[in-house]
């Protein structure tokens, strides 16, 4: 992830045995940007703020590629930065088919009486060839320890679609 410029991008890798790798961005941009009005010495200053991010799109070499999708990057509301997306996608493709692939849902959650917040997994779909074969299911409460909130995972959810089981940790 790069802060929306070209810095800090790699367009191509060569490995050790003469592989060349390319690599290729996108950008995503913030859903939630605004235009806002703010008053200085009497003067009302319009200002947007909008902002994206450089994400790495496609990955690619002479035996296969991967893609990646970024979806609703999420911005810390207080200024503490880029807290993550709440959907990324990766798919890897063979000879054009589409062999695998991996959807993770990510949630806020908040710490029960507190303002603070983190981004965190809510599920995870994975695929082969285009069929679902696992959904994961993330479930979060607040605990408190020696006066400390915390987030902690009550209860994980896994549905495999291949042995046609559900587990529950």
């Amino acid at each position: 992830i790069s802060p929306g410029s070209n810095l800090n991008t790699m367009k191509t890798l060569v490995t050790g045995n003469g592989m060349i790798t390319e690599m290729f961005y996108d950008k995503n941009l913030n859903l939630y940007s605004y235009q806002a009005t703010k008053e200085v010495d009497d003067y009302n200053s319009i200002y947007t703020a909008r902002s994206f991010l450089r994400t790495v799109k496609e990955i690619r070499n002479s035996e296969e590629k991967t893609l990646f999708s970024f979806k609703d990057p999420i911005i810390h509301l207080n200024g503490k930065g880029f807290l993550g997306f709440h959907e990324t996608e990766t798919k890897n493709i063979r000879n054009s088919i589409q062999v695998s692939a991996s959807t993770q849902f990510s949630k806020l959650v908040t710490i029960e009486g507190n303002s603070k917040y983190m981004l965190l997994p809510d599920s995870i779909v994975n695929k082969v060839y285009y069929n679902t074969v696992s959904v994961r299911k993330i479930n979060y409460s607040t605990k408190t320890i020696s006066n400390n909130k915390y987030i902690i995972t009550d209860n994980i959810s896994s549905e495999d679609n291949v042995n046609n089981t559900i587990t529950k940790q």
